[in-house]
């Protein structure tokens, strides 16, 4: 995919959007779906923040820009994974009593976790 080499001057089209979604519709309505497949495939996202991503492009109607991103979100690793955990890098990772802050933070995540869960699944408008 060919992206241009500098972005425009004025106006900068990123300053509007508000949401990981409107930023994907944005890119998928300027590069189509390779270009929302490589925004949704940058490492660091995660399952959840995909998943978000898609239950608002469906709301907007976006049927088929939500459908690429429901797939590329299957691929994503969810928040609880331990990639995501910033105790399994330096300096953190061999500092003795570090289990306790992962597990604190796998804990973090999972009440996260279930909070995107039950916010996603309540109808808009609720």
């Amino acid at each position: 995919m060919s992206y241009p080499e500098t972005l425009p001057a004025d106006p900068d089209p990123f300053d509007e959007l508000k949401t990981g979604a409107e930023v994907a519709a944005f890119v998928y309505k300027r590069f189509g779906p390779g270009g929302l497949r490589d925004l949704l495939a940058h490492d660091g996202t995660t399952r959840e923040w995909a998943l978000d991503v898609v239950a608002e492009l469906d709301s907007a109607g976006l049927r088929k820009a939500a459908t690429i991103a429901a797939e590329v979100a299957a691929t994503k690793p969810p928040m609880t994974d331990l990639v995501h955990c910033p105790y399994n890098r330096a300096p953190y990772v061999d500092t003795i009593g570090n289990q306790t802050n992962i597990r604190a933070w796998q804990r973090d995540q999972e009440r996260r976790q279930r909070e995107h869960e039950l916010k996603r699944s309540k109808p808009a408008g609720r």
